[in-house]
């Protein structure tokens, strides 16, 4: 399945200040689980986005960077009682995109 790319792997690399190659297929799983994540959380396709905003609004794309970011730090569970929530602001973001209904 292709994922539909709001951010790049580089783009996500660099925020996340990965230098190396090694993990990509990892980060790109996890980049496509965000992706996937936050177009369920506002009920809408990428593409649906991208045409009723002429492009992917900033907002969404460090939605999506953070999330995936999250993501890749907290991949296993470290102890029964610790749970990470998703980082602060996300919802923020993304709450101006939601369609209700």
């Amino acid at each position: 399945m292709v994922r539909y790319e709001v951010v790049s792997l580089n783009e996500f690399k660099a925020n996340s200040r990965i230098e190396t190659n090694d993990e990509d297929e990892v980060l790109e799983a996890l980049l496509s689980a965000a992706e996937n994540m936050i177009s369920r959380a506002i009920r809408r396709e990428w593409c649906e986005v991208e045409a009723d905003f002429c492009g992917i609004p900033p907002e969404l794309r460090q939605a999506v960077l953070m999330l995936a970011d999250h993501l890749y730090v907290n991949r296993g569970a470290t102890s029964p009682v610790q749970h990470n929530i998703v980082p602060l602001g996300i919802r923020e973001m993304i709450l101006p995109y939601v369609i209700f209904g």
